[in-house]
């Protein structure tokens, strides 16, 4: 028993070290994943900005408001809602200073879906559009009526 009483401090003491090494090394973990995550200049970010220079480029203004469509816009499409949310916080990053909105009731309006997708969102839609097809199954729409 008194072998007990004098091991215990010392496994206390070797638990806290343990522990307090672990968090360290996990807080070490995480500060790095966040530095990859927030590089901007990383080759994910720049090749994801050249998607969109096309249709940048197409756009009669500089600044304003557009729509954005995406899977979460057709009933019944199963999707990866962290997929969908994170493709349409890139494209505002790289659209900027254009704003891009989730409201699809603008003149023009990104949409970023596959070819059987849009053709069943396009066929949801009322009034007159122009169409520029884009790589990457993005669409640039122009509500012309």
């Amino acid at each position: 028993m008194q072998s007990m009483k004098r091991i215990t401090p010392y496994l206390k003491l070797g638990l806290l070290v343990l522990l307090v090494v672990t968090c360290f090394r996990s807080s070490v973990e995480q500060l790095s994943e966040a530095r990859q995550l927030a590089d901007t200049d990383g080759a994910f970010f720049v090749q994801w900005e050249k998607r969109f220079d096309p249709i940048k480029d197409s756009l009669p203004f500089k600044y304003g408001v557009i729509g954005y469509v995406a899977d979460w816009d057709l009933p019944g499409v199963v999707y990866d809602p962290a997929d969908t949310e994170a493709e349409h916080v890139l494209t505002q990053y790289t659209m900027a200073p254009i704003v891009v909105s989730r409201d699809t009731s603008h003149e023009w309006i990104i949409v970023n879906l596959n070819t059987a997708d849009f053709d069943t969102w396009f066929a949801m839609q009322k009034g007159e559009y122009a169409v520029i097809k884009y790589k990457y199954n993005l669409y640039l729409v122009h509500r012309i009526k």
